[in-house]
């Protein structure tokens, strides 16, 4: 079995950007999927018509079946749920958070959307991904037009209070993207991954695995100071977020499935150094978002699948891929735009940077309704 460093075989699968996962150019390589556990490498084939076998350790098979299943299971869709009580004010509307759906969960793909690794969406409920060279907005899962263009890779996203759209991006920059579809760089010189806007709105954002110096730090964002926020020399930080009431910081990791939380005061400044909350059963972890309910989920970049923290700090997986189709981030959908409000809006760099609507039944964090024993973990 072929020797490769983990950290350089990442880098060249995460430019890969949105391409069909059947093509590829002679001499590529990316991770694959072994029977027997684990990950292993696979080449390009010479004519480029697609990808030769996953060169796995003796005794396991070429590779894992393709799995593009939200997760593994013999009925294809979710059980009625009963769990959210609504109204026609969504003001008014209940959920019970401690009957939380089970996967599997139905899903749809969307024809125009486009996400890479985050979504947002606008106050008039238009949805704004990135088609790996320009941002791109819809109004609806057949209409889409550019509205940003030349951003480049853009990586995780936010809004400000001012309406303008912060992200991080490959350029080592953290910028602003405003809703003529100008772009400002913000911050220069860093290496950033991970972002999320705090109700202060201050920017916060991790290091990327290529960082020398793995830390997270405040954005001022209306004059680019930077100060440091975390020393994350120790936990190599990827994707952030905080909870539903901003008294919490979790972010995930790059190995060892490590999560951690960071109690945080009322300015949000830390309390405490990062504490241990839950360990995932696989690391790299592109992505972390909030529920109504306070629930954390956590994508995790080498096991293609997003999992679910609830209550108990019990861990389920609710989402699963083969690696083409792998999920890189999502958001919860807004009723402003007519998108349903319980469901992620999942995004795939790896195939076309489609985006895939995942009825999860629950709300998302910004859920305008009550919910009933949310908790922070």
């Amino acid at each position: 079995m072929k020797s490769l460093n983990v950290m350089s075989l990442a880098l060249v699968v995460v430019i890969a950007g949105c391409t069909d996962g059947d093509e590829c150019a002679p001499g590529d390589i990316q991770l694959c999927d072994c029977l027997a556990g684990g990950a292993a490498v696979q080449e390009c084939l010479e004519d480029g018509s697609g990808w030769g076998d996953c060169d796995c350790p003796e005794g396991d098979d070429d590779s894992a079946d393709d799995d593009d299943s939200i997760p593994p299971d013999d009925d294809d869709s979710a059980d009625d749920d009963d769990s959210a009580t609504t109204t026609d004010d969504d003001d008014d509307a209940q959920f019970d958070c401690a009957v939380l759906p089970e996967p599997p969960f139905d899903k749809t793909r969307l024809d125009a959307p486009r996400g890479y690794n985050d979504l947002v969406f606008d106050n008039n409920g238009a949805m704004i991904g990135s088609d790996n060279s320009a941002l791109i907005i819809a109004t609806s899962a057949e209409d889409s037009q550019i509205y940003a263009p030349a951003t480049g890779m853009i990586y995780k996203m936010g809004y400000l209070p001012n309406g303008d759209i912060v992200a991080t991006t490959n350029e080592l920059t953290i910028i602003t993207i405003a809703t003529d579809g100008s772009h400002t760089v913000l911050v220069t010189d860093f290496d950033g991954y991970g972002l999320a806007v705090g109700s202060d709105g201050m920017v916060y954002a991790g290091t990327n695995y290529t960082s020398d110096t793995p830390e997270i730090i405040r954005v001022d964002p209306s004059n680019g100071d930077v100060t440091q926020f975390i020393d994350a020399t120790d936990y190599a930080p990827r994707g952030l977020e905080f909870s539903y009431d901003y008294s919490t910081l979790y972010f995930g990791t790059l190995s060892d499935g490590y999560v951690y939380r960071v109690p945080l005061d009322g300015n949000l400044d830390p309390v405490s150094d990062p504490e241990l909350l839950v360990t995932i059963p696989v690391g790299w972890h592109d992505t972390l978002e909030v529920d109504a309910c306070g629930n954390l989920y956590v994508g995790s970049f080498f096991g293609h699948q997003i999992f679910r923290v609830d209550a108990n700090l019990d861990i389920t997986r609710i989402m699963q891929w083969d690696f083409d189709n792998y999920g890189h981030g999502f958001e919860w959908g807004s009723a402003v735009g007519g998108w349903d409000e319980f469901s992620a809006y999942v995004t795939h760099p790896y195939n076309g940077c489609w985006v895939d609507e995942v009825q999860v039944g629950v709300p998302g964090r910004a859920w305008s309704g009550t919910a009933i024993g949310r908790v922070v973990l």
